[in-house]
């Protein structure tokens, strides 16, 4: 696997979204899946690139823990693109729905944590109304 773990450690979400969305124009099988894949963890990315640019990430630590569960999908989502690079038509042929579910349950791992964010950040808003005196009706 060209995207082995020793090569993806220590890059950040943004980077292995590059390695996703490169991956995905040279797979050769399941090409279709891993290039809509792509163009959902590059529009992730353009979410993620605005949060950095904040000092939101500074400010809540809490933001943290969501974001490295997201590095963590983001880096299963990456080895199975790889995987659809390396890995034969036909093997790629037998395992048929195998794959697709793959797809399926990387796509939405990523999307439980990009939601926690949000989250995160309204609790933070909240807590901060409160500590300043201001009550929300």
């Amino acid at each position: 696997m060209m995207a082995n773990l020793a090569q993806v450690a220590g890059v950040n979400a943004l980077g292995l979204i590059n390695m996703i969305i490169s991956s995905a124009r040279t797979a050769t099988t399941q090409r279709r899946n891993c290039e809509q894949l792509a163009e959902h963890v590059k529009i992730i990315g353009n979410l993620l690139e605005k949060l950095r640019s904040t000092d939101l990430m500074m400010r809540l630590p809490a933001i943290k823990e969501p974001l490295d569960c997201l590095e963590e999908a983001l880096k299963r989502a990456l080895e199975l693109v790889e995987s659809c690079r390396e890995k034969s038509y036909l093997y790629m042929l037998a395992m048929g729905w195998s794959v697709v579910y793959q797809f399926r349950q990387v796509q939405n791992e990523i999307d439980r944590y990009l939601r926690l964010v949000p989250l995160i950040s309204l609790v933070h808003e909240f807590r901060m109304q409160q500590f300043s005196g201001i009550t929300i009706l």
